[in-house]
């Protein structure tokens, strides 16, 4: 039902209805944002690669078949932006952390030392981070953002966990 609700908002949308549109941009807006700052690690870049991906995504609606879910789609065009040349920024995440010191001095060196591991990951990488790890793509759909096939997602996945894994424990 919710996909039926989906496809009739986009085909709206290319018919010209401003409002539906809208109510594309406010349901995937964060999602997209949020993988391209994951892959730039910088949100000035990740804002302007957002509304890029909106704008061409706006320019080709008539390309939609509906073949896959539109968030795909709108995944697929913001991976196929990841490759322009992107500064680096200073994550300010904030983490819940145990009450024991010893505990929360472990955790955020853990914490500090994932995430200079993911800042070199190169841009396809980050992107599947992002994609499979925090908002729960799921390998068949990462198969289609990508144009590889589930295999070859399993495999770059399992190689990704390998590389941060090395990259933290020289680290430590």
């Amino acid at each position: 039902m919710e996909e039926d609700k989906e496809f009739n908002t986009v085909q709206r949308a290319s018919e010209g209805d401003p409002e539906a549109f809208r109510e594309l941009v406010e349901r995937y807006g964060d999602r997209i944002f949020s993988l391209l700052t994951g892959i730039t690690g910088n949100r000035l870049d990740a804002e302007e690669l957002t509304s890029d991906v909106f704008l061409k995504a706006f320019t080709h609606l008539d390309r939609f078949r509906g073949e896959c879910r539109f968030s795909t789609w709108l995944y697929r065009i913001a991976y196929n932006r990841r490759r322009r040349p992107r500064t680096v920024e200073i994550n300010d995440r904030q983490y819940e952390l145990p009450d024991d010191q010893e505990e929360i001095l472990f955790r955020e060196t853990q914490m500090e030392y994932l995430e200079q591991a993911l800042q070199r990951l190169a841009p396809d990488e980050k992107a599947l981070v992002e994609l499979f790890y925090l908002q729960k793509i799921p390998v068949h759909e990462l198969a289609a953002v990508t144009g590889h096939t589930e295999g070859s997602i399993k495999v770059k996945l399992f190689r990704i966990r390998k590389k941060l894994a090395a990259l933290i424990s020289n680290r430590t």
